[in-house]
């Protein structure tokens, strides 16, 4: 649907990325027909079920199959949140978030930052959700800074 409209709407195809994903000021919106033809991914109906449960529920739990499947897969009524407190310690971490990403809620962001067992670096820009791909400056802002960080950690 979105390449399609991005071929034939340019603006059109801007105003539902921006709704969607949170607005950018950082997109070259002559290269959106381009960038549609790969992106957005798509998605299964269970993993797009699967947010939505999470959003509606205001958890961070694994998927709800109702009551009785609940039961058989995990031995409980509701489906287990997902223990981020188990995370690895010795496992670095970096988190990079954007302030206009309406996928990655800063408040959402800040209660899973809560609950790691340790400090992660946190990057944040004023991205929205998409713009960590498109972004005419992600290679200085993101790109960049992944590298240095994969070079540090893998040498040591």
């Amino acid at each position: 649907f979105i390449p399609n409209l991005c071929v034939l709407d340019p603006s059109m195809c801007y105003f539902v990325i921006e709704t969607l994903m949170g607005p950018s000021q950082h997109i070259n919106a002559s290269r959106i027909p381009y960038f549609t033809q790969y992106e957005p991914n798509p998605t299964s109906v269970k993993n797009m079920a699967h947010w939505s449960q999470q959003v509606r529920d205001k958890t961070f739990s694994k998927f709800d199959y109702g009551i009785v499947e609940n039961l058989e897969r995990y031995g409980t009524v509701k489906p287990p949140p997902y223990k981020l407190a188990a995370f690895p310690t010795s496992l670095p971490v970096a988190l990079f978030t954007g302030t206009n990403d309406y996928l990655a809620d800063p408040s959402d962001v800040q209660r899973m930052l809560s609950e790691l067992p340790t400090s992660p670096l946190v990057y944040e820009t004023d991205y929205g959700h998409i713009d960590f791909i498109m972004a005419d400056n992600a290679k200085e802002k993101v790109y960049s800074i992944i590298a240095k960080l994969i070079q540090k950690f893998s040498s040591s």
